[in-house]
């Protein structure tokens, strides 16, 4: 393996040591012979504190046991290198399980050993927080693979990149991903990935201030990532589709949001937070308040964020809000009808997600917009605004 060029951290949680520099040169890297898991972690303010999935624990797990290693204190052996995308520090983790005197413990501790191990690297993986505004997450992929034999890397991102060559407030929801490609390449910012197997982790995983995605914004991110991975030459890409749990971020520091067609979410002065799904993220149809089935995966991620921030408050109430246009002819009661069916479906599928403060549900029957007639005509661009669900909590 090469050696890095940035700060390092030699740890192992069995032998208690830890070897740290902080110039530029790398510490050494005492176990390089086994098999290595390298794993690029963003953790902004928008993105569920850092988890381990099992399918991340079992990647540790094999190279821990199945890696060549060498008896002693230097001996040789797996390894699991942590890097931050803001490239604030790199730590090293001795995977291996290894005695207080550096053999190899093939004996009835090795469990026991190899669990301290993981439990180190997932508690170390827990702590990392984002020092900077956006996430440049192409460069930090590009950061944590330098100078190293290919291995395996771990992408634990929920991969709305903000900053670098894939803003995604800039790449938008509609993009080509084979012209994302063109342009990486053109300007040099495609990582090199060549020989090594990618995986995924928490793709799509929003919190804090980022809306939730749709099904087909979480569509796009993964088509984005695959595109670019496959181009980086990498020998495999992998998307870990387990569903992360709706933890607050570890960053404090605010980072930009990507806009969600349909969804908005907003902070009010005093701590809550409404979020605005439009009737078309929502599935519903005209003079209908049956939710569509897409609706379904955005209100259980919006369940997950209100059970989480609601934890501790158990008798807080929720607040659902539905609105409809106001097209030519309808009557204020149907209106008002049609908008508390609909803010009703919404409350009951928040109940079926396990939800289970007190909701109060509204219909506000028509939307007050004076847009909404244009020169005595429907106006369907504006009345598409006023069609919608607002969820406080």
């Amino acid at each position: 393996m090469g050696k890095r060029k940035i700060r390092s951290v030699v740890v192992s949680a069995v032998v208690g040591s830890a070897l740290v520099t902080t110039g530029c040169q790398s510490a050494p890297h005492n176990n390089t012979v086994g098999d290595e898991i390298v794993m690029v972690v963003s953790a902004s303010s928008n993105e569920p504190r850092p988890e381990f999935t099992s399918r991340v624990r079992q990647l540790l797990r094999d190279a821990a046991q199945n890696g060549p290693a060498t008896d002693g204190i230097d001996g040789t052996g797996s390894t699991a290198v942590l890097d931050t995308v803001d490239q604030q520090a790199t730590q090293t983790f001795l995977l291996t399980p290894r005695r207080k005197d550096g053999k190899i413990e093939h004996g009835l501790q090795r469990d026991k050993l190899l669990d301290d191990n993981l439990r180190a690297i997932e508690t170390a993986a827990a702590a990392v927080t984002s020092h900077q505004a956006g996430i440049d997450l192409l460069e930090g992929v590009n950061q944590a693979v330098r100078g190293l034999t290919p291995a395996t890397l771990v992408v634990l991102s929920n991969g709305l990149s903000t900053a670098g060559g894939l803003d995604l407030r800039q790449v938008g929801w509609h993009a080509d991903p084979d012209s994302i490609v063109a342009q990486l390449r053109k300007k040099g910012l495609m990582p090199r990935l060549a020989g090594w197997k990618v995986l995924f982790t928490g793709l799509g995983e929003t919190a804090g201030a980022q809306a939730p995605l749709t099904a087909p914004a979480r569509d796009t991110v993964h088509s984005y990532w695959m595109a670019i991975c496959k181009a980086a030459r990498a020998a495999s890409c992998e998307f870990d589709d387990t569903r992360l749990a709706a933890t607050s971020p570890s960053a404090v520091l605010p980072s930009p949001t990507v806009p969600i067609e349909g969804v908005v979410s907003v902070t009010g002065p005093r701590g809550e937070t409404t979020t605005t799904l439009s009737d078309a993220v929502l599935g519903f149809t005209a003079n209908s308040a049956e939710l569509g089935p897409a609706a379904q995966d955005l209100l259980q991620q919006t369940a997950a964020r209100i059970k989480a921030a609601l934890d501790d408050k158990p008798s807080a109430t929720i607040t659902v809000r539905g609105w409809t246009a106001n097209p030519p002819g309808a009557l204020p009661a149907d209106l008002l009808a049609l908008s508390s069916a609909r803010a009703q479906a919404v409350a009951d599928a928040l109940v079926r997600y396990g939800v289970t403060n007190p909701i109060t549900v509204i219909g506000g029957g028509a939307a007050s917009d004076p847009n909404a007639m244009t020169t005595g005509h429907f106006d369907e661009t504006t009345a598409v605004k006023m069609r919608r669900s607002e969820i406080t909590f």
